[in-house]
């Protein structure tokens, strides 16, 4: 009896330790020492944490870790999307994330991005390209510049972003723009050269020098201010004006109105009409098939009653004439 007992706690045993390296090899994501490149893709590249899909110029990043000496962790090609899954952390001597021309990242995971002089670098010369960031969570840190674009446009949709610059920026852009939904906290100014438009944004800044910074057109909407010399003696504020601290909350009324009967009606109204007028057509088509169907169905069991009554008839009449 005590063997029999023995034997199954080294049972058990065993199913735990080998339950326990399996999680820990599921969890425990390859670290890569050298940076990759996808700037120039003519085929799907897989591995350790990211796959290129090239038919779709589609990037997903899935408990991707990278820790590299080299100047760049991972650069993007132009016209890629890029997908968020799990955690997903980069690290390299110059800048995190490299972007070579229009990109759009999205998903539910979150990437930390460390640079030794930018987190992201969005390195296109062309002031029609943009990086766009739609959702997610961030946390970026650079030596200099959290994010930098010089000559292109960062677009904050959506999303979640701590970021950190050094001696110069948490952004630096030719342009800056954010939407309803997305949340920023910076620990360096937002600065663009050209136009900074802030729409709707949640926003925490708090810099040595003025937390907004444009040298060209500067526009806020939908937000109300609390701005001061930092973030523990913020004030209420009509807007900004050149303080080293802000904190916003985003106004933007993101209801969606009908389109028939326009505000103040939701468009729930317009989707219960349009649900309404093809329950009408759907009965209009349906109705008269089925009365035609239970018509035909009548008469068929008309037919069969009838024929029923001949044969009785029939046999009723050759049992007479038998007789």
């Amino acid at each position: 009896m005590a063997h029999r007992i023995l034997r199954l706690l080294l049972s058990v045993a065993l199913v735990c330790m080998t339950a326990a390296l399996l999680c820990l090899g599921a969890s425990g994501a390859k670290t890569l020492t050298r940076g990759v490149s996808i700037l120039n893709p003519k085929q799907n590249i897989h591995g350790d944490g990211y796959e290129w899909h090239n038919p779709s110029d589609t990037l997903t990043l899935s408990n991707l870790r990278i820790d590299t000496s080299d100047e760049f962790g991972l650069k993007i090609p132009d016209g890629a999307t890029v997908i968020l899954k799990g955690k997903n952390y980069i690290k390299a001597s110059k800048a995190a994330l490299y972007i070579g021309g229009n990109v759009v990242i999205r998903g539910s995971g979150t990437l930390t991005l460390e640079g030794g002089e930018t987190g992201i670098l969005c390195n296109s010369i062309q002031n029609s390209h943009q990086l766009r960031i739609n959702s997610g969570t961030y946390v970026i840190t650079g030596g200099t510049d959290g994010i930098r674009a010089d000559y292109s446009k960062i677009a904050l949709a959506g999303g979640n972003l701590t970021i950190s610059g050094g001696s110069g920026h948490a952004i630096t852009a030719r342009e800056l723009q954010t939407a309803g939904g997305v949340t920023v906290r910076a620990t360096r100014s937002l600065h663009a050269s050209y136009s900074l438009l802030l729409q709707g944004a949640n926003l925490s800044v708090e810099s040595d020098q003025p937390a907004l910074l444009s040298d060209g057109s500067f526009k806020t909407e939908s937000m109300t201010f609390r701005t001061g010399d930092s973030l523990s003696s913020l004030s209420d504020a009509e807007g900004y004006d050149g303080e080293k601290a802000l904190a916003t909350v985003s106004t933007l009324d993101t209801t969606v109105y009908s389109i028939l009967f326009g505000s103040p009606y939701p468009i729930i109204i317009d989707v219960c009409l349009l649900v309404g007028a093809l329950l009408i057509l759907a009965a209009a088509i349906v109705i008269p098939l089925l009365l035609r169907r239970n018509k035909a169905k009548k008469i068929m069991e008309q037919i069969r009653l009838e024929e029923e009554e001949l044969r009785r008839q029939h046999k009723a009449e050759k049992k007479k004439a038998a007789t």
